[in-house]
C-alpha cells in the first residue's frame, strides 16, 4: 500500500469515528473511540502530514469533549497550533480555538475563554469576507460560530457588556453591511452585456413553473450574480462602536437586542441614548419548543389557522426585558433586533400590561445595530408607484384572483393624488414584470420614492431564499432579480403573503450560523430601499387593504419621515374598529416594518 493509499485509509478511519460517535446514545461510553483516535494520530505522525496530525488531534479532542473529559481534551487541542505552524489558520486552527473555548467554559474560566475567542474571532474576520458568494460567506461561520457565542457569554460573565455586544454584532447579519448596494455595483461599471444577460436569464427562468427552471439557467444566473457582486468594491463593515450607535437614538427611543448563546440561553440587551443594560435569560425547553413551533407555522402555513398565531401574546413573559435602569416600556419608539428563530416572531403582538406592544410604542425591526450607522438622505420630491394585480396569467401556476388588490392600488393613488404627489398606477395587463424590467433599464424605476405592490406572494424558499418571489400579472420576480434593480426608494410596501419572511434555517442547517439576511427583504435592501413594510405569513386580503392604505394615508398626512409611527397608528385604528374575529393576531400582526440605515436628518 502506497503513501496515498495510507492517507485515504486514515481519512476513512476518521470519518468512521465521527459516524460512530453520532450513533452513540447520550451518556454512552466513548473510551474505545478515543483509543482508536489515538492510534489514528500515531499513523498521521508516521505519515508526517501536519494537516492529518492536526485533524486527528481535533477528532480525539472532540471525542474527549463529548465524553465529558474536557481536562484531557485541553492539552490535545493545545498541540494543534504548534503542529500547523501558522498554516490552515482559517479552518483547523479556528476549530481548535473553538473547542478550547468550550473546554474552558465548562470550568467557567471566563478570562481564558474570552482570550481564546478573541484570537479565534480575529482569524475568522480575517478570512470570511474574502468569499464572493453570500451563501458561502454565511456557511463559513457554521463550524466557527461557537467562538462568537462563547465570546459573548464570556464577556457577559466578566461584566464587559460593550464587548459582549460587539462580538454579537460581528456574527449577526453582517453581510448586508459588507456588500455595496446593487444599484451602486451597477453604476460602478458592471458590463452592460452581463447585466443584459442576467435580466434575460431572469425572464426565461420566470417563464417556468416555480423551482422547475432548467438547472443550466439557474447555474448560469448564479454565476453572473457572483460576478456582478465582484464588480463593486467589497468594503468590510465599519468597526462597531456602541457610543456611536447610542448617539443616533432619539430621547424617546430604545433598542431591544437579542442574541442566542445556545438553544436555551438568550442574551438580551436594552439600549437607549444614555444607558445600556444586559441580562442572560434562560428559556425553558417548553418555551423554546413554543417559539420553534410558532416560527415553523409562520414560515410554512398556506392556509389561515387563526388559533396558531395567538400564543405570541404571551411570549413577552420570557422574551421582553426584565426591570432595568432603562424604562424601555415608557419609550414611544422601539427598535427590535431579533436573532435566529425570533425573526419569525411578531414582537409587536406581545402583550405588556394589558396592551399590545404596538399600542404602547411604534415598533420597527433592524437586522443589527450597525445598520443604524448607514446614513441616507430621504428623497425631497415624492413619487409613487402603485401596483395592484387581481387576475394572473403566470406560466405553470394557477393563482386565484385577488379582488381587493386593484382596489388597494387605486386607493393608494387617491391618497397621494389628494396631496398632489405624482402616482403611477399599474393594474390589469399593464402590471407586468417586463414593464418593471424596462423601467429599471431606462432609469424610470429609480425615480420613485415609494413602491407599493398588492399581489400574490409565497412562503420563503429556505434552501434558496434569494429565489423567493412574488407575482406580477404575467410572471414572478424573485430575490436575485429584485436585488439587482436600481432603486432609491425611502419605502417599499409589499402587501403580499409572506413577503417579509427571512429564512432561519435551510441547506441542511437547523439554524443559519451567521443569522444573515436573505429573501425578498434582503433583495429590496440591496436594490436600494431603506424601509420595507412586509408580512410574516399569509395575509387576509381585506385586512391587508385596510392596514396598507391607512399606512400611506398617515404617512403622507402627518408629513412625517417616520413610517413606524404611521404603521402604529394604522394598526391602532384597525384594532379599534375590528370585530372579535378580525382582532385576532392573524389578521393584523403579520405586518411589520424593517429598516436599513438612518436618515441624516435624525
Amino acid at each position: 500500500m502506497g503513501v496515498s493509499d495510507d492517507v485515504v485509509a486514515l481519512r476513512r478511519t476518521l470519518s468512521q469515528l465521527e459516524l460512530e460517535r453520532l450513533e452513540r446514545a447520550s451518556g454512552e461510553p466513548l473510551d474505545d473511540l478515543v483509543d482508536r483516535a489515538a492510534v489514528a494520530e500515531k499513523e498521521a505522525r508516521r505519515l508526517q502530514s501536519r494537516d492529518l496530525i492536526a485533524i486527528t488531534l481535533l477528532r480525539r479532542a472532540e471525542l474527549l469533549l463529548a465524553a465529558g473529559r474536557e481536562r484531557d481534551a485541553i492539552p490535545v487541542l493545545e498541540e494543534v497550533g504548534p503542529v500547523l505552524r501558522g498554516s490552515r489558520e482559517d479552518d483547523l486552527r479556528v476549530r481548535a480555538l473553538a473547542h478550547l473555548a468550550e473546554a474552558h467554559a465548562r470550568s467557567k474560566d471566563w478570562k481564558r475563554v474570552s482570550a481564546l475567542c478573541e484570537e479565534g474571532i480575529t482569524l475568522v474576520e480575517k478570512y470570511r469576507y474574502n468569499l464572493t458568494s453570500d451563501y458561502l460567506a454565511s456557511a463559513y461561520l457554521h463550524s466557527r460560530i461557537a467562538l462568537y457565542s462563547w465570546g459573548v457569554r464570556a464577556a457577559y460573565e466578566l461584566g464587559r457588556y460593550e464587548l459582549m455586544i460587539e462580538r454579537a454584532e460581528l456574527s449577526k447579519s453582517r453581510l448586508i453591511l459588507s456588500r455595496p448596494a446593487a444599484s451602486t455595483r451597477a453604476s460602478a461599471g458592471a458590463a452592460a452585456d452581463r447585466v443584459a444577460e442576467f435580466r434575460e436569464l431572469s425572464r426565461r427562468i420566470a417563464e417556468h413553473p416555480a423551482r422547475r427552471a432548467p438547472e443550466e439557467l439557474l447555474a448560469r444566473r448564479h454565476m453572473l450574480w457572483d460576478l456582478m457582486a465582484l464588480e463593486g468594491s467589497k468594503s468590510r463593515p465599519e468597526p462597531f462602536s456602541l457610543p456611536a450607535i447610542q448617539s443616533l437614538l432619539r430621547k424617546d427611543e430604545a433598542i431591544l437586542f437579542y442574541y442566542w448563546l445556545d438553544a436555551n440561553s438568550l442574551a438580551i440587551a436594552t439600549i437607549d441614548r444614555d444607558r445600556f443594560a444586559a441580562e442572560l435569560r434562560h428559556v425553558s425547553p417548553d418555551q423554546r419548543r413554543m417559539l420553534e413551533s410558532y416560527a415553523r407555522h409562520a414560515l410554512e402555513s398556506t392556509k389561515p389557522n387563526y388559533s396558531a398565531f395567538e400564543p405570541v401574546r404571551d411570549f413577552g413573559s420570557f422574551l421582553l426585558p426584565a426591570a432595568s435602569p432603562i424604562a424601555w416600556h415608557e419609550k414611544e419608539r422601539l427598535l427590535v433586533s431579533p436573532h435566529r428563530v425570533l425573526h419569525s416572531i411578531p414582537f409587536h403582538a406581545m402583550r405588556y400590561e394589558n396592551q399590545w406592544l404596538i399600542e404602547r410604542a411604534a415598533v420597527s425591526y433592524i437586522a443589527n445595530l450597525s445598520s443604524l450607522q448607514l446614513p441616507y438622505t430621504p428623497r425631497k420630491e415624492q413619487r409613487v408607484l402603485a401596483v395592484g394585480v387581481e387576475h394572473f396569467n403566470v406560466p405553470g401556476r394557477t393563482l386565484g384572483p385577488l379582488p381587493e388588490a386593484e382596489l388597494e392600488a387605486q386607493e393608494v393613488k387617491q391618497i397621494y393624488d389628494t396631496h398632489r404627489v405624482p402616482v403611477t398606477l399599474l393594474v390589469k395587463a399593464e402590471a407586468t414584470a417586463d414593464r418593471l424590467r424596462g423601467w429599471d433599464s431606462d432609469g424610470t424605476l429609480n425615480g420613485y420614492s415609494c413602491l407599493h405592490f398588492a399581489t400574490h406572494g409565497e412562503n420563503v424558499n429556505s434552501d434558496s431564499p434569494m429565489e423567493s418571489h412574488f407575482y406580477m400579472q404575467d410572471s414572478r420576480l424573485d430575490g436575485l432579480e429584485l436585488a439587482n434593480l436600481r432603486l432609491e426608494a425611502d419605502i417599499v410596501v409589499l402587501s403580499a403573503c409572506c413577503s417579509g419572511q427571512r429564512p432561519i434555517a435551510g441547506r441542511g442547517l437547523k439554524e443559519l450560523p451567521g443569522d444573515d439576511l436573505f429573501g425578498l427583504q434582503a433583495a429590496f435592501f440591496r436594490a436600494g430601499a431603506r424601509r420595507i413594510l412586509g408580512t410574516l405569513w399569509p395575509v387576509d386580503s381585506s385586512a391587508a387593504r385596510r392596514i396598507a392604505t391607512a399606512f400611506h394615508s398617515h404617512l403622507i398626512a402627518d408629513k412625517s419621515d417616520d413610517p413606524e409611527v404611521a404603521l402604529q397608528t394604522s394598526i391602532r385604528n384597525y384594532l379599534a374598529q375590528a370585530d372579535i374575529r378580525t382582532r385576532k393576531v392573524y389578521f393584523w400582526a403579520a405586518f411589520f416594518l424593517s429598516a436599513l440605515g438612518r436618515a441624516k436628518s435624525v
